[in-house]
């Protein structure tokens, strides 16, 4: 769920790596590895196609609402949210405690 002006940035990700070169060939492989589970996730849980999925992936990519919920990143647009909670409720809560 997103507010109507809400925007999205899918961030293309970043890695620093330090050591001797076996460590660097250890933590490459990993980082290549957690990239490879990311996109699994996004494609299995979104509507991203995998080809718009690549063309982005090497960059930032930012995302309208209306894009967000056309690939499936959100479920719906909503200008409310039902059940707010008043701060003057979180107020109580803590005079509980």
């Amino acid at each position: 769920m997103a507010f109507p002006h809400a925007s999205f940035m899918c961030h293309q990700g970043s890695a620093l790596f330090t050591g001797d070169a076996h460590k660097l060939i250890q933590q490459v492989d990993d980082y290549k590895k957690s990239l490879k589970m990311i996109k699994k996730h996004v494609l299995a849980n979104t509507k991203i196609p995998s080809d718009l999925y690549k063309k982005h992936e090497p960059d930032d990519w930012y995302m309208c609402v209306d894009d967000a919920l056309k690939y499936g990143v959100i479920d719906k647009i909503t200008s409310g949210v039902n059940g707010e909670i008043e701060l003057s409720e979180l107020e109580d809560v803590d005079d509980e405690e």
